[in-house]
């Protein structure tokens, strides 16, 4: 039952979808020069563009944000250790515009936090607990960066009763120097891969349109819709662009796959990114193949 029901739906004359397939079947196995060569294009595409974004995720995991990002540490005086005046402090320190959280850190507490992260030899020379008490305070998360950093510890050592603010870590200087040159590297490469799909989808559409040059004007004359004679070139540059991205994303996860066998600490190739490669594919395909023989059509209607 079912196959015949497909085979009605395939040999139906006045349904258009049924034209679409046809014409997309006939189209693609019929011989065309540059076929084959536009979905290999296309998958290294999709295979340079899932390598970039695996990269992205091991940049990540390798480089993770420092635990003092966003984050600092201001030491009281021994005149400001009392109770009352570390509750004024803190509100006082609270009310700065750049301040999301604070924490009041005690010298029993420092001191307990010093002895678990240096050797016991260091501590057992000591006789007395050197440390002060202090308030870690933590940035909004829009103004997590050195130079609001640089600001706020401007304002904090204004404050009465800070005796001390820690520098800003020249490590997140770096990082932050850093940011925009490889953000602009990544999308600079990013647009070359998609510039160089559109070329190769372009190149493919106009092949098709060439070898099926009769059909569009007979149609055209016909008076012929729209969709009608544009439909079929958009599934085949979404069928095209299903191939292509699956074969890239294929060979990028295979790629992935064998560094993560000789770097096991590696981030795995994640399952939203193999499934964004062969979806953005058949997008770009279908709205290429579209505005392509839109521009066709709207220039013969022009001449005519």
């Amino acid at each position: 039952m079912e196959f015949s029901l497909v085979s009605y739906f395939w040999k139906m004359k006045n349904n258009p979808g049924a034209y679409w397939f046809r014409e997309v079947w006939r189209n693609l196995k019929s011989p065309k020069p540059g076929l084959g060569a536009a979905v290999l294009t296309i998958g290294l595409c999709c295979f340079v563009m899932g390598v970039l974004g695996w990269l992205a995720l091991v940049a990540k995991n390798s480089i993770p944000e420092p635990q003092e990002a966003g984050k600092i540490q201001v030491f009281v005086t021994a005149r400001s250790e009392r109770p009352a005046q570390l509750s004024a402090l803190s509100q006082e320190i609270s009310g700065l515009p750049l301040v999301d959280k604070i924490e009041f850190i005690s010298r029993e507490k420092a001191w307990d936090e010093f002895r678990q992260e240096f050797p016991p030899t260091m501590s057992s020379a000591l006789d007395v607990n050197p440390l002060p008490s202090s308030f870690l305070i933590e940035l909004k998360k829009d103004h997590r960066n050195p130079a609001d950093m640089e600001v706020l510890r401007g304002q904090l050592l204004l404050v009465p009763g800070v005796e001390a603010v820690s520098p800003v870590s020249p490590y997140l200087t770096w990082l932050e120097s850093w940011k925009i040159p490889v953000q602009s590297t990544g999308a600079f490469i990013l647009v070359l891969v998609v510039l160089s799909f559109i070329s190769v989808m372009y190149n493919s559409i106009q092949l098709s349109l060439v070898s099926r040059r009769e059909v569009v004007e007979n149609g055209l004359v016909l008076g012929a819709g729209f969709w009608m004679l544009v439909m079929p070139f958009v599934m085949e540059g979404a069928i095209l662009g299903l191939l292509g991205g699956t074969l890239g994303t294929a060979a990028a996860l295979s790629l992935t796959t064998l560094l993560r066998s000789l770097f096991p600490l590696a981030p795995q190739f994640t399952l939203e990114l193999a499934l964004v490669m062969p979806l953005g594919s058949i997008t770009l395909a279908a709205f290429t193949s579209f505005a392509t023989v839109t521009r066709l059509l709207l220039t013969k209607s022009r001449r005519s």
